[in-house]
Parts: structure tokens; C-alpha cells; sequence
């Protein structure tokens, strides 16, 4: 394949990626002499039909946004039973790349390349596009330190007329997806504006406010528990910023941000005078709720049994009971 240009026009330089649909590899175009990333679908996988479904929404999705900070997709092809795209080549890291390198990114910086992905998302939500898989993995941050939104491999028109999720599954990222994602129920909008707070809070203190051993233990978490706050983690962090990144993680989408317009502003003004007094609306009834441990226990201990790095899929019958 090395050897091979894909469509006579596409060489492969070298492989800078992986996830569990494609592998990614940096390309050149020769025919306009310019470096390309190489999205191909993995060809050895037992669910390879539902992949390419996948591989091609993300195609369509991407082809129809056209924004500074969303990475662009230049062509699509398929050749000997590989299916790839063309993307725009990012010479940088990802933020989790990023995270990991300087452990805790300072305000300003976050500011910065939060506001580059509201802008993205913004721009995406207006054309009926929500991603759904929002994560510092999916955000490649340029040279120029400018941040763009990838992997739209689970975005979904918001003007489907069909459900946005298969009753039973869970879609995503459990670290990071919003809990009306973990109860399979109808999305919008919100549940971008979620993930992008468990993003917040990662770059401000580098920790996630929910983790686990397994993937019960997270999904548990994720729609019971409250994080600790930024600013406990992290004396630095301005309080209207804190009170930003707590609003963003509302386990209740009614009293999250309402649309990215609305979380803008406050980022905008947050920016312009850290003093700025952001109300905290989180909901002091979460406080309140308890689990049965014991019951809880009992009843998951089938499930934890398999397999704990399970990323997309799981039976949620058991979970549904319990909660």
C-alpha cells in the first residue's frame, strides 16, 4: 500500500492514528503538491457494515461544514474494498495530547481554544449537526495554537426524523458523554454543551470529574454523581469561570446552557473581566440522592465481569433497573 497511490492521485507517508473504526495516516496530493490526512476504514472488523454506515455519516457530516475550526474534508473514495476520506492535515497534537504534556493549561490559554470549539459547534448546531463524541482526543490544536473539531463519527442531523439513539446502547465516550446519552433518550444540542464541560474541566485541572475502573462505574457516576469543583482542584481558576464549567455539567439539560450563543457570551464575558459574576445554577438536589451500594453492586456484578475497556456498547436493562 505504501507503494500505491490511492485514485492515482493519493500517496501514504506514514500512519499518525487509530481508533477502533479507521486508521489515519499522513498523505500527499500529488496532484496539488500538498499534505493530506488519510482516513481509512478498518478493513478486519466483524461489524464492518455498520463501520462504513458510520464512516460515511461522518463524510456527510464534515462535507457539509465548512468552518476555520472544523477540520475539512477535501474527497472520498473507496479502492479494493477500502473505503477513505481526505482531510485537512493538522500539524499539531490533540488537546488530550496536550493536557497530558502540560498537566494543567492556564485560563487564558483554555479561554482560547474553548471559545475556537464554541465557535465550531456553534457553527454546527446552526446547521443541524450536533457531534455527540466531544473529547479532548477529538480536538487537534494547530501550530498556531488554533483549535479544530474532528471525528464527526457520531454526529447526527438533529432534524432526523428517527430516533438519535438505539434504545439499549449507549454511544460515545463514557468519560465524557452527557447522562441523557447514558439514558438512550432523544438528544439534542445540550448534550455537545456537556461533553464540552467535562473538556473544560479536564484542561483547567487535569483530572475528569468522573472515572472508574469500569464502564459501569463511570456511566454510574456520570448521571448521579456532582463533580468537585474546577476551583477546588485548581486556586487558580477564576470563579466565573468555575461557575461556567459547573453550569455546562448540569445533569438536567433544561438548566444547562440552552445553545452555544448562550455559553459564548458568558466565556465572553468571563474573558473580558474574571470578576464577572456568573451565577452557579447546579442542582442542590443531586446532593441529595443516594445509591443502595450493596444492591447496586449485586446487581452490576455480571457486567462487570466483561470486558472493562467496552467504549461503545452495553446492555443498560440492568442499569436501567437499579437507577
Amino acid at each position: 500500500m505504501d507503494d500505491k497511490l490511492l485514485n492515482n492521485r493519493y500517496k501514504l507517508i506514514e500512519q499518525i492514528g487509530t481508533g477502533g473504526m479507521a486508521n489515519v495516516y499522513k498523505g500527499k496530493d500529488t496532484y496539488l503538491g500538498r499534505t493530506i490526512a488519510i482516513k481509512m476504514l478498518k478493513t478486519n472488523s466483524d461489524k464492518k457494515k455498520e463501520l462504513i454506515n458510520r464512516f460515511k455519516k461522518e463524510a456527510q457530516s464534515i462535507a457539509a461544514l465548512s468552518h476555520p475550526n472544523i477540520v475539512s474534508i477535501y474527497d472520498i473514495g473507496k479502492e479494493e474494498n477500502i473505503d477513505y476520506f481526505i482531510m485537512e492535515y493538522i500539524d499539531g497534537m490533540s488537546l488530550k495530547e496536550k493536557i497530558e504534556k502540560e498537566k494543567v493549561l492556564k485560563w487564558e490559554e483554555c479561554i482560547t481554544i474553548i471559545s475556537c470549539i464554541c465557535q465550531a459547534l456553534e457553527y454546527a448546531h446552526k446547521k443541524n449537526i450536533m457531534h455527540r463524541d466531544i473529547k479532548p482526543h477529538n480536538i487537534l490544536i494547530t501550530s498556531d495554537n488554533i483549535a479544530k473539531v474532528a471525528d464527526f463519527g457520531l454526529a447526527k442531523f438533529t432534524t432526523a426524523a428517527n430516533s438519535l439513539t438505539q434504545t439499549g446502547t449507549i454511544m460515545g465516550s463514557a468519560q465524557y458523554m452527557s447522562p441523557e446519552q447514558i439514558e438512550s433518550t432523544t438528544l439534542d444540542e445540550r448534550c455537545d454543551i456537556y461533553s464540552l464541560g467535562i473538556t473544560f474541566y479536564e484542561m483547567f485541572t487535569g483530572h475528569l470529574p468522573f472515572n472508574g475502573n469500569n464502564l459501569v462505574s463511570i456511566i454510574i457516576k456520570q448521571k448521579n454523581e456532582l463533580p468537585i469543583e474546577p476551583y477546588e482542584i485548581n486556586k487558580e481558576i477564576p470563579q466565573s469561570v468555575n461557575n461556567i464549567i459547573m453550569k455546562m455539567l448540569e445533569k438536567d439539560p433544561d438548566k444547562r446552557y440552552q445553545t452555544m450563543p448562550e455559553l459564548i457570551s458568558d466565556i465572553d464575558l468571563a474573558s473580558k473581566n474574571i470578576n464577572y459574576d456568573i451565577p452557579k445554577t447546579f442542582s442542590i438536589d443531586m446532593i441529595n440522592k443516594k445509591h443502595k451500594e450493596n444492591n447496586i453492586k449485586e446487581k452490576v456484578k455480571t457486567i462487570n465481569k466483561k470486558d472493562p475497556d467496552l467504549k461503545i456498547k452495553i446492555n443498560l436493562i440492568i442499569y436501567h433497573k437499579i437507577l
